[in-house]
């Protein structure tokens, strides 16, 4: 009668057998829930220091504009590009200021020609936006476009 349908041992080793399956089909989702649960997500390109942004200086006399490429860091602003430039001895300017109060005065030896209506003065873009702040304060991200052009406005 040993393993027979009428056995009671057999009997008593089904609900054994029946919570060893729940338990292992559970722990089975589980892991994999845990070794997927990271697939879905979609991947955010990181700001690396290792990218750079680019520096376009245009002068409003017959000059050729400059793009300079430089490398860019963490929590840049537009006038850290500036200096980053000059300090390669890429272009020369002159500034006053600093943070929210900071001011171009010169760039290349060309200097603000100050109020009046047909007067150029140094006005810069980042991605062809206009900053409401000042360079100092202004941030700029790798892969970011910094124009400075000598203009009587941005057009």
């Amino acid at each position: 009668m040993l393993n027979s349908p009428q056995d009671p041992r057999l009997h008593q080793s089904r609900p054994i057998d029946n919570d060893w399956t729940v338990r292992r089909g559970w722990l089975v989702l589980l892991f994999l829930a845990v070794t997927f649960s990271g697939c879905a997500k979609e991947e955010v390109p990181q700001e690396s220091e290792s990218q750079p942004f680019n520096l376009v200086v245009e002068y409003a006399d017959a000059r050729e504009a400059r793009r300079m490429p430089l490398p860019w860091k963490q929590g840049m602003t537009v006038m850290d590009a500036l200096r980053q430039a000059a300090e390669e001895g890429v272009i020369e300017f002159k500034s006053r200021g600093e943070g929210p109060t900071a001011f171009v005065r010169s760039i290349d030896r060309i200097e603000n020609e100050g109020g009046g209506e047909n007067a150029r003065n140094w006005i810069f873009l980042i991605n062809g936006k206009k900053s409401p702040e000042s360079a100092g304060v202004s941030k700029i991200s790798a892969g970011d476009v910094v124009l400075w052009k000598f203009s009587t406005s941005v057009e």
